[in-house]
């Protein structure tokens, strides 16, 4: 993500419209989950951008032989992303 700068301008707008996508489609959910009250949050935007960046930097650190296994690691992102939108991290 740090070397957009580096793409064409083409391949920059298709790099855009796919993150557009999942960003939306993500938001998406966040805001279904709020209509139905199962999350509880008071700006979408704000959320959606945390977990996606939570979730991309998460390459930049991770080695499989650190301090937490990858099930443990999945577990916490789990219980962070939960804690995000207001959930139960039992959802």
């Amino acid at each position: 993500y740090m070397e957009l700068r580096n793409l064409t301008a083409e391949n920059f707008d298709h790099i855009e419209k796919l993150r557009k996508s999942y960003e939306d489609a993500l938001e998406d959910i966040i805001t279904k989950g709020m209509e139905t009250g199962e999350f509880e949050v008071v700006d979408s935007k704000i959320v959606t951008l945390a977990i996606i960046g939570m979730l991309k930097e998460v390459s930049t650190w991770y080695r499989p032989d650190g301090r937490l296994a990858e099930t443990a690691l999945i577990e916490r992102y789990q219980t962070m992303a939960c804690q995000l939108v207001g959930a139960g991290a039992d959802l």
